[in-house]
């Protein structure tokens, strides 16, 4: 809460000087080329890694990528490990909504990481995002993962399902949250702030060791604003 604070306090100085904020809001696009010219794209540009990109401009860099522990020898998928600056902060991976060709991906990620959250902001929509887990109780395969929807309720406008993973040549069964909040549009913002609460209550008690996915279609707008409140509030 002291870090939301003196976030405010910055903001509320800054709108003390349109000017210098006007100044600063327009000279972001020169920052994110000037991010952009130093970093390396060089594995999701790849010809092989061209169909897993759901948009061709946004790209994890190579060095903050995540790697899949395939046995196919590519390890690609369109995600990244968030850097993020402070202690007992919650780690986060972010990543595009699944294509109908890297829904196994997905998943295999997931369950490399022991992700104990998925949390979506946008709608299971084939643009914007594939359906890859069963929406209401039921099971379905991807590969070599098993996915089963084993519970789902509503909570405002968040739907909650309980999952459980499991990979064919193991008997382990994995548990995790979903979380997927499909009111919130895409280049906006929700009307309200009530169900990003409920998000973020949910995930109080949720243990740190492991890294929470989110993800809305390109998984940088809504995903960038969902994990900066989340590890600000």
């Amino acid at each position: 809460m002291r870090r939301c604070k003196k976030a405010l306090k910055a903001l509320e100085n800054k709108l003390g000087k349109p000017a210098k904020l006007a100044k600063e809001f327009y000279g972001l696009p020169d920052i994110r080329t000037e991010l952009q010219s130093a970093q390396k794209f060089s594995v999701a540009r790849k010809q092989e890694n061209r169909g897993r990109n759901r948009y061709t401009d946004v790209l994890p860099f190579d060095r903050t990528r995540v790697r899949l522990e395939s046995s196919t020898g590519n390890d690609y998928i369109n995600a990244s490990h968030i850097e993020i600056a402070g202690r007992n902060l919650t780690k986060f991976i972010s990543t595009q909504g699944p294509l109908a060709n890297t829904i196994e991906d997905f998943w295999q990620m997931v369950y490399d990481n022991h992700c104990p959250v998925i949390v979506m902001v946008t709608k299971f929509d084939g643009l914007k995002c594939d359906e890859y887990l069963p929406l209401s109780k039921g099971q379905d395969i991807f590969g070599k993962f098993t996915i089963k929807t084993t519970k789902v309720r509503k909570d405002g406008q968040l739907v909650l399902r309980g999952v459980e993973i499991r990979r064919d040549e193991s008997d382990e069964v994995r548990s995790l949250l979903h979380i997927e909040y499909p009111e919130w549009p895409d280049h906006g913002v929700p009307n309200g702030s009530a169900d990003v609460r409920r998000i973020l209550k949910r995930l109080y008690y949720i243990p740190r060791e492991r890294p929470i996915v989110a993800h809305c279609s390109a998984g940088i707008g809504r995903t960038g604003a969902y994990i900066t409140i989340h590890n600000t509030i």
